[in-house]
């Protein structure tokens, strides 16, 4: 990129250079014309006399230092105007331009009211002329002064310095007739022969000049041009080096390849060779069909290659085939090079070898299919003998008494935890293993709230909580869930609530819609509150957060499976808490219609 940057500003300076020169040329060529004629002008007239008197001559040389003066200052006024960025202080340098306009006009009507012979009345008449030609580069000059556009400006007002040194000249051709007219010349042709050697004089300097200022130009376009080829040739080897850094990068990373627009292998790195098995002579000319293997079908490759051969890039993983016809498996990224018309001429291709990720992927599938099949066979292998244990003490508790009570009734909740955990397992290996069918309906939230309170209603009396409800949504919100489910997380949610808030005191259930058309239900608590630790871990199975500061009973499961059966019903579950200041479980589920 900055070598074709440099090359194109080497370009532009050769062209610079040929319009320094053409420009130059120009300049002279005019200059000369301009001088000549004015030259020729003077000696033509340096043969009449002043007819004025002293007093006339007097004002009218006063009116010519005042045309002289004011046009000096006007030129200054365009160049400060130019180069000044204050927008107050160009407006002003505007403002004294205008005014000084007004006062060359007045100098020079009072001028015209003068006795002037007809030489002088020719000048200020070529004066009006050239004045006016040089007003409409004056007024190029204030339009680009206003549109910031300093090069242009600059440029036009060069030309209007050319036209005001030809004003200048005139305002010197009439000062030169005034004062002449306080001499008698002696003889036209002395007049004509000194004008003669003032033109070729002129003529000399002019030609010697504009060399000078071509030479001292083009030196300057040469030095800038060298330098600057220079800086390009360093620049581009330092592209080149970070280039081949970054190629022998990716070499180490990733398998290379490039193909053209046949498919044919034009180039590949150690990697390919490495993974393929191949060497580089036995794939270099190859189409890459060589390394197909049989696990993708016949559409999967068209779609592949019409994605590329549009002009598009392909991602997606490929399953190639080794020299020896094990087969391995390559995150790949094609990415085409497109010409001018838009058609692929090459194609590059990146690949990452992913095979013993896939390898790993699948072992980890198989062990965690094994360990749901297991828990579910277990949970039911336990739920029989569970079942009788419970029976014979139910049996017990109604002929025992005293202590002997007292220890069938420990039995007897023993056993409820463990069915609790049966159960709970069981239902988190359906959940893993994609066994838990969902019978998704209509269901009335205010309903199903109001009944899972009145089924905790017992447990929170016995510690004197306080149960409530508010519920900011429309009475009748329905929501899509599965109901028993959906009642069973919001049942875990209030067991929860109760188990680990203290004697008096309180918690609250409230529903409210929330901004993405789903229904939040949250469970709030009066208890000792989670850290952001905590909270970012509680809903991970068999996660007990209190075993170590109480002995409140639980599973650790109970707030797993409700995530991943809110998550099963489109739904997400959360928590907001603060240490000593309680928590907030919450859910939500999509909200389809109205009862009504």
């Amino acid at each position: 990129m900055s070598s074709v940057f440099n090359s194109n500003t080497a370009s532009d300076d050769g062209l610079g250079l040929q319009r320094v020169v053409r420009h130059g040329l120009i300049t002279m060529v005019v200059a000369i014309i301009i001088l000549s004629g004015s030259a020729l002008w003077t000696v033509i007239q340096l043969t009449g006399f002043y007819q004025n008197e002293v007093n006339i001559v007097a004002e009218q040389e006063r009116l010519l230092h005042a045309m002289r003066v004011v046009a000096k200052e006007r030129t200054l006024l365009m160049y400060a105007m130019i180069t000044e960025e204050d927008p107050f202080l160009k407006d002003d340098q505007r403002m004294a331009f205008y005014s000084a306009g007004t006062k060359f006009a007045i100098a020079r009507i009072e001028l015209l009211k003068t006795p002037l012979i007809d030489n002088e009345k020719y000048l200020l008449e070529k004066q009006g002329k050239e004045t006016g030609l040089m007003r409409s580069h004056q007024d190029q000059v204030l339009d680009l002064v206003l549109e910031d556009n300093e090069e242009s400006a600059i440029a036009t007002l060069r030309r209007a310095v050319s036209g005001q040194q030809r004003v200048m000249k005139i305002l010197d051709q009439l000062n030169v007739s005034v004062d002449s007219r306080y001499k008698e010349i002696t003889t036209k042709a002395d007049t004509v022969g000194q004008a003669s050697i003032v033109i070729l004089f002129t003529i000399v300097i002019i030609i010697i000049a504009g060399a000078v200022y071509i030479i001292r130009q083009t030196t300057h376009r040469a030095s800038s041009l060298i330098s600057q080829l220079f800086e390009a040739r360093v620049d581009l080897q330092n592209a080149n080096d970070e280039l081949m850094q970054q190629q022998d990068t990716l070499d180490h990373h990733a398998i290379v390849s490039i193909a053209d627009r046949f498919g044919n292998i034009t180039y590949i790195n150690e990697k390919f060779c490495e993974i393929s098995g191949y060497s580089r002579d036995e794939l270099i000319g190859r189409n890459h069909r060589i390394l197909k293997s049989e696990e993708h079908s016949t559409e999967f490759y068209q779609d592949l290659w019409q994605t590329i051969s549009q002009g598009n890039v392909w991602q997606g993983e490929i399953c190639n085939r080794r020299k020896d016809g094990t087969h391995y498996w390559v995150e790949s990224t094609i990415s085409p090079f497109v010409d001018k018309t838009g058609k692929p001429y090459k194609y590059v291709s990146i690949r990452t070898d992913i095979t013993h990720l896939l390898d790993a992927k699948i072992e980890a599938e198989k062990a965690n299919h094994a360990k749901s099949v297991f828990l579910s066979s277990m949970s039911h292998e336990l739920r029989t003998p569970m079942n009788a244990v419970l029976g014979f003490s139910q049996l017990l508790e109604a002929q025992l008494e005293g202590e002997q009570l007292e220890s069938v009734k420990t039995i007897t909740n023993a056993g409820k935890h463990l069915m609790v955990l049966i159960d709970e397992v069981l239902d988190l290996s359906q959940i893993e293993s994609e066994h838990l069918d969902l019978a998704f309906e209509s269901v009335d939230v205010e309903t199903l709230v109001n009944e899972c309170l009145e089924w905790v209603g017992n447990s929170a009396h016995t510690k004197n909580i306080i149960l409530q409800q508010k519920i900011s949504a429309p009475s009748d919100m329905c929501v899509i869930a599965d109901r028993t489910r959906l009642k069973q997380a919001i049942l875990n949610y209030l067991s929860n609530a109760i188990k680990y808030t203290q004697q008096n005191g309180k918690v609250v259930v409230r529903v409210k819609p929330s901004d993405t058309n789903m229904c939040r239900i949250i469970v709030e608590d009066t208890g000792p509150g989670l850290n952001q630790e905590q909270c970012s871990i509680v809903f991970n199975p068999f996660t007990r957060l209190d075993e170590h500061i109480n002995a409140t009973s639980g599973t650790g499961i109970g707030l797993a499976i409700t995530k991943r059966i809110i998550e099963m019903m489109k739904g997400k579950v959360g928590v907001d808490s603060e240490v000593g200041k309680g928590s907030e479980f919450w859910l939500e589920v999509p909200v389809i219609s109205e009862k009504n």
